[in-house]
């Protein structure tokens, strides 16, 4: 993601696996096998709410519908380049409107949309040498690295779809949706 321009989301997505982590950590051996499991712990031992309304923040189910978001964000961004012919800055405005905009206050989407329409790559090209590691001096990045690239982001998406449909499931039969704007 910080290849790509996406220092901020990065980082998001770093603080909000260290909320899953520290349940994962203080949960019983037997707790740690999946991600319902992990919930229903911290739902029903830690308290997951405030007031039974909005979830607590923060928590290990705050972090995990955070990164869901997050994932459906890369993925609809990431289908937007491989799928539609147009610049990856407004594949990341589309899949930002989509994802992320929603559950955004006023700051936060003037900030997203400033830095998603300046630091995403200017290119198609440029977005798969970048996400494929290469810089943008690297002489050695050519058709068959481009065709590479796409192939990996399109095994992530296939990949990442059913996850994020499981996932999404996973916190309305949990009760655990919070739609409130940051």
């Amino acid at each position: 993601m910080k290849e790509i321009g996406q220092d901020a989301v990065a980082k998001d997505l770093e603080k909000n696996v260290r909320k899953l982590d520290k349940v994962y950590q203080s949960a019983p051996k037997e707790i740690r096998n999946s991600l319902r499991s992990l919930l229903e712990y911290e739902k029903n031992n830690c308290g997951s709410r405030l007031n039974n309304k909005r979830l607590k923040d923060p928590s290990a189910a705050m972090g995990g519908l955070w990164i869901q978001r997050s994932l459906s964000f890369n993925s609809d961004f990431y289908s937007g380049i491989l799928a539609e012919r147009r610049k990856p800055s407004d594949a990341a405005l589309a899949a930002y409107k989509r994802q992320l905009e929603p559950f955004h206050g006023w700051t936060l989407r003037r900030l997203y949309k400033l830095s998603l329409g300046s630091l995403t790559p200017p290119s198609q090209k440029e977005a798969f040498r970048r996400m494929g590691g290469f810089s943008s001096t690297d002489d050695s990045f050519g058709a068959m690295e481009e065709k590479a690239a796409r192939r990996d982001i399109q095994y992530a998406v296939r990949v990442w779809n059913p996850l994020l449909k499981s996932w999404k499931s996973l916190y309305r039969d949990l009760d655990l949706e919070d739609n409130r704007r940051v």
